[in-house]
C-alpha cells in the first residue's frame, strides 16, 4: 500500500497514540485490586435492598443501612482491639 508522506504522519501519530493508550490501560490494570465486598450479603437481602433503593432512592437507603450497621458495630468492643501492624499500615497509606 503506497501512502503520502502527509499520510504516513499521521499514521505514525495514531500509533503513537493507541501505543500510549495500551501503556495507559496496561498500567491501570497492573495497579488494579480485586474488589473485595465488606459484607457478603444473602440474594434475597441483595433483591431487597435494590427494591428499597426503586422505592425510596439510593441515599435513603444506604443512610438508613449505614445507621444499622454502625449502631451494631458500636455493640462491639472494637476500642479495646489492637490491631497492631495493621493499624500502622493503614496510618502510613494516609
Amino acid at each position: 500500500m503506497k501512502i503520502s508522506k502527509n499520510e504516513n504522519k499521521k499514521l505514525s501519530d495514531i500509533i503513537d497514540q493507541l501505543t500510549d493508550g495500551l501503556d495507559s490501560l496496561v498500567e491501570i490494570y497492573n495497579d488494579s485490586e480485586e474488589d473485595v465486598p465488606l459484607i457478603a450479603f444473602k440474594p434475597n437481602v441483595v433483591e431487597s435492598i435494590e427494591k428499597a433503593k426503586k422505592v425510596y432512592g439510593a441515599k435513603h437507603v444506604d443512610d438508613k443501612i449505614n445507621k444499622i450497621v454502625q449502631e451494631t458495630l458500636s455493640w462491639l468492643p472494637l476500642d479495646e482491639i489492637d490491631l497492631g501492624d495493621e493499624e500502622e499500615e493503614e496510618d502510613d497509606d494516609d
